[in-house]
């Protein structure tokens, strides 16, 4: 999975099982999806995509493209922008999307979500 600035889209890979992958298919996003992490971010046992969009460039958001369960996913669901992210399994089973912001003062803070 990687995301490419010059189409805005996410662009997933499948695996053959053979150490070879599929060629890549693209997922449109509204923004530059500079920063992905994957998770099952809704709760529904499919992996999960989210994307965060460069400041600005078009968008300033968080993009989540639910899986569908079959490799695939279904289209981005806009949400506000945070300043990065990554996916944790707090103990819970599930990889929660962890959002970070930072402040003028340099202190970065962290948030988890239990669910999207």
């Amino acid at each position: 999975m990687v995301g490419d600035s010059l189409s805005y889209d996410v662009y997933v890979m499948l695996g053959n099982g053979d150490g070879t992958f599929q060629a890549p298919v693209p997922y449109p996003t509204t923004g530059n999806p500079y920063s992905v992490a994957t998770g099952d971010f809704n709760g529904d046992g499919k992996l999960d995509i989210i994307a965060l969009a460069e400041p600005g460039v078009p968008c300033n958001c968080l993009e989540v493209l639910p899986g569908n369960g079959n490799g695939t996913f279904g289209p981005a669901i806009i949400t506000p922008r945070p300043n990065n992210i990554a996916a944790y399994a707090f103990g819970t089973g599930y990889f929660d999307p962890v959002f970070i912001t930072a402040s003028s003062t340099s202190t970065t803070t962290a948030a988890a979500a239990s669910r999207l």
